[in-house]
């Protein structure tokens, strides 16, 4: 599949898996109503000066949110794995690996964020300003293309050390073309703005209208872009 073939497929994928966007967007809902929830227990902590209401809400409240959120993010990581596989089927809930997953992903983004940060410190010490910024640019690219990688590769094997490792994730970028990948952003980026440019001029009519629209069409377009990257990493 080319990558055009790659994005037509990825736009029909999510209309044929409706229950799966519904599963997202109550996930999501879920999530905020726990935000919402936790935050009204601690400013009724706060205003009835309770330290255990304050305390026990906050905690809580935070921990049952970054749950619901790396279990959001490891039924992602299904959609890319569907995608890897050339699947057609819709992601399930299976909370306790899909929640393990999350948190996997979530060291993984980490990890290859904080590696360029450092390398930047330790470059701006060494060499001057303007090389260094230039320099930790161009490293930052580089680990951003890997990162795409290194989430198929643990989307694919569900395996930590896979993702982390930086080599064989390269090597697997390679294989896969910054080409393509870039590719792949350009025309996904046209895509989300023509979406976005008809949702918001359909608020511009109607604000409510407009945006349950947006939302609907940023859980679509989510699935469109993990579809796309599974298809293009399994080339």
């Amino acid at each position: 599949m080319d990558v055009i073939e790659i994005i037509k497929e990825s736009l029909v994928y999510p209309t044929n898996n409706l229950m799966a966007l519904l599963i997202y967007i109550v996930l999501c809902v879920i999530a905020a109503l726990v935000l919402v929830t936790t935050v009204g227990g601690l400013y009724l902590g706060s205003t009835l000066k309770n330290v255990l209401v304050t305390g026990v809400s906050g905690i809580v409240g935070i921990v049952v949110a970054i749950i619901i959120s790396f279990l959001i993010s490891g039924y992602m990581l299904d959609v890319l794995k569907l995608g890897i596989q050339h699947s057609n089927d819709s992601p399930r809930i299976d909370f306790s690996r899909q929640v393990i997953n999350g948190l996997k992903l979530f060291i993984v983004d980490v990890v290859y964020l904080i590696i360029p940060a450092i390398l930047f410190v330790v470059l701006s010490m060494i060499f001057a300003q303007w090389l260094a910024v230039l320099l930790g640019i161009i490293i930052s690219i580089i680990f951003a293309f890997v990162l795409v990688i290194a989430e198929c590769r643990l989307a694919n094997t569900e395996n930590l050390s896979d993702a982390l490792a930086f080599g064989d994730a390269f090597n697997d970028l390679q294989r896969v073309g910054v080409v393509n990948i870039v590719q792949l952003i350009v025309i996904l980026a046209v895509v989300f703005f023509v979406v976005f440019l008809i949702t918001g001029a359909i608020g511009q009519l109607n604000a409510y209208i407009g945006s349950v629209l947006s939302a609907i069409a940023s859980v679509y377009l989510l699935f469109v872009q993990k579809r796309a990257t599974g298809l293009l990493y399994s080339q």
